[in-house]
């Protein structure tokens, strides 16, 4: 039980990294879109 525990508290640590990563890449590729209209 204690070995599932750890492996969810990794895998939520994983998956909150990989979110943060994709917010940046989308707001990077927004501002580049923007840039690349005007």
């Amino acid at each position: 039980m204690h070995a599932l525990g750890m492996l969810i508290t990794l895998m939520g640590r994983f998956y909150n990294n990989l979110f943060v990563c994709i917010d940046f890449l989308a707001t990077v590729i927004m501002n580049d879109i923007r840039r690349r209209k005007t």
